[in-house]
């Protein structure tokens, strides 16, 4: 009786196993068909380098729309069982950033669009569809209502113009905190010059501009 029992347990056991690597791979099949990759793709290569803004692929231009539609189509692959995180990186690849430029594509995006979800923007589909074609969605939160979300820069373009479309250098806020944004050089703004010119987002002369400004601010 004991042997039966032993040996029903290892067949359902076996039984088992077998369906976990058949749904692994089945998982696996399904992310390398992963469909928003190819649609990410040439939307991030548009903001790919210094200077990216000046790049032109089938009529498109690196600027607002493009990365409000980046960041739209992260989340609808996670609406779709992908992961936002990983189809923004496999997107950056394909597109030819390089393995530092993925990284930190992928993570610009998830938290962008992460930010996008807490203030309510998917909340409506036509509101989510303004954002697919590249326009500012609504912000629905509460305290922001009827504003729109809009794209504004880490280092302003006026002190760092070539990366004005630098995914790195992107994020989401509501209209009225872009507006109030000034280009005025601290220590922090010399940090963050530094980082980037670390990951090739800035030129030199762009970095060393930036600390002349922060010393001839100190006077």
């Amino acid at each position: 009786m004991i042997q039966k029992i032993l040996a029903t347990v290892l067949i359902v056991a076996a039984l088992y196993g077998s369906y976990v690597l058949f749904m692994e791979h089945q998982e696996r099949q399904r992310q390398s068909r992963n469909p928003w990759v190819a649609r990410m793709a040439p939307l991030i290569k548009l903001h790919l380098g210094p200077g990216s803004g000046a790049g032109v692929a089938d009529g498109a231009k690196a600027g607002e729309s493009t990365y409000l539609a980046i960041v739209y189509q992260a989340w609808e692959a996670a609406e779709n069982g992908y992961n936002a995180t990983d189809t923004v990186k496999q997107a950056a690849a394909a597109a030819g950033a390089d393995a530092g430029e993925v990284g930190r594509i992928g993570s610009s995006v998830h938290e962008n669009m992460q930010f996008a979800k807490s203030m309510g923007v998917f909340s409506s589909p036509p509101n989510a569809m303004k954002m697919e074609r590249g326009e500012p969605p609504v912000i629905t939160a509460k305290g922001w209502e009827d504003e729109p979300l809009v794209v504004t820069n880490i280092l302003s373009p006026v002190l760092a113009p070539e990366a004005a479309f630098a995914i790195p250098n992107l994020r989401l806020v509501p209209e009225s905190v872009r507006n109030i944004t000034t280009e005025r050089v601290n220590a922090a703004t010399v940090e963050l010059a530094r980082k980037f010119l670390n990951e090739r987002v800035i030129y030199p002369e762009t970095r060393r501009a930036i600390e002349d400004k922060a010393r001839q601010q100190q006077r």
